[in-house]
């Protein structure tokens, strides 16, 4: 999403440590939403979290769309897909949606897709907060 009153939407805020932060596309532009993590040297990756949400707040996070699927693509050619069950309540806008995948791998690249969402109280566009590889 372009910024707006001095908030922005880029891939970089998912690495930022911050809840208040989010990448977000809009409902328009979500076939295939794809945001990639990249490394110059191979790292060894278990698994994945996220935040599906925009966690600034319960309003915010439930007033947009939240991440309800995956499809998670490695660079070693693995990939998984996973279902965020269930959908987020007021009082767990912040939580992270944790994935361990069968074995461990090392890759350059992890690709997260979203294939599905929880549909937005108000606003279509859909939110990432954070993403972690462990």
């Amino acid at each position: 999403l372009p910024k707006y009153k001095n908030i922005t939407y880029d891939a970089a805020n998912v690495l930022d440590g911050k809840y208040d932060t989010c990448w977000a596309y809009s409902e328009k532009d979500d076939s295939g939403a794809v945001i990639t993590l990249s490394s110059d040297e191979s790292v060894t990756v278990r698994g994945i979290r996220l935040t599906p949400a925009y966690a600034k707040n319960n309003r915010i996070a439930l007033a947009n769309n939240r991440v309800k699927s995956i499809h998670v693509a490695l660079s070693d050619g693995a990939s998984y897909d996973f279902v965020i069950e269930p959908d987020i309540g007021a009082d767990d806008y912040a939580r992270l949606a944790s994935f361990a995948f069968d074995e461990a791998h090392e890759v350059t690249w992890v690709s997260i897709e979203v294939t599905s969402v929880y549909p937005g109280d108000k606003y279509t566009d859909t939110c990432i907060s954070e993403i972690a590889l462990f």
